[in-house]
């Protein structure tokens, strides 16, 4: 059986989350938030929470990712990225893992 997913943040605006089921998706990887955010450093990703409703509203499997940025170069930094990272998919459910996005 294949399955077919997608990739999302900010960055692809609004979704039409009814759509992207109808087209046959199964599940979304969601951009939670990261650390490459310059001078802001770490943030959440303004459409996560839109996204991961609108995904689970119209019962499309969801994951997630944080992206460290390249200032994440020793272990204070990322225990400070994964626990940021937690802080922001706390309380929710995911039927796919949750990825550190290391570049």
């Amino acid at each position: 059986m294949e399955y077919r997913g997608i990739d999302v943040s900010s960055w692809q605006g609004d979704i039409d989350w009814a759509k992207v089921k109808a087209s046959g998706i199964y599940f979304a990887i969601l951009k939670a938030g990261g650390s490459d955010g310059g001078n802001s450093g770490r943030y959440k990703d303004k459409k996560f929470e839109q996204n991961y409703k609108g995904a689970k509203e119209n019962g499309i499997k969801v994951g997630c990712y944080y992206f460290n940025g390249k200032a994440c170069t020793s272990a204070e930094a990322g225990r400070a990225d994964a626990q940021h990272f937690l802080s922001l998919i706390s309380g929710k459910t995911f039927e796919f893992p949750c990825y550190s996005d290391l570049e």
